[in-house]
């Protein structure tokens, strides 16, 4: 359930979050917040993911400001228009204990993806170190032309 923050008031958001968790706590939760000193209130509501949108914002303007075209970058991977997207897959059988750059060269090379990171339970890995091993609960995190698994 993806909870928008549509007339930029948190606490109607962080309310419409706690009806929806009462009404069905088991429902995977996603919330707009824009005042990331409510981010806990979220957090107490049980919210799955918390994503506050002007923190968001004002890092990439910054990114952006230091690295020219990042922000082109990151809009091409999160439109479903055309080039790359960001997907994830649960680690297959035969990425047990494997290292990560292992798997890294092996993507590239097989699938034509490039593995960005690990999502291992509520953690997200980003470029995590070379010899980093896969676990069964791991679910890997790529970019790509098109979800190929």
């Amino acid at each position: 359930m993806i909870i928008l923050n549509q007339d930029d008031n948190d606490r109607s958001t962080v309310v419409a979050a706690l009806t929806i968790k009462t009404l069905n706590p088991d429902v995977y939760t996603i919330a707009e917040v824009n005042n990331k000193q409510n981010k806990i209130h979220f957090e107490n509501a049980n919210v799955d993911e918390i994503v506050v949108t002007n923190q968001i914002n004002s890092r990439l303007l910054i990114r952006t400001a230091f690295y020219e075209g990042t922000s082109n970058f990151i809009e091409e991977l999160l439109s479903n228009q055309e080039g790359n997207e960001v997907y994830m897959f649960k680690a297959q059988k035969k990425d047990l204990g494997q290292q990560f750059i292992d798997l890294l060269n092996y993507y590239k090379q097989v699938k034509n993806i490039i593995l960005l990171g690990i999502k291992r339970k509520d953690k997200i890995l980003t470029n995590p170190d070379n010899n980093e091993l896969i676990n069964g609960d791991d679910e890997l995190i790529y970019i790509a032309r098109n979800n190929i698994l």
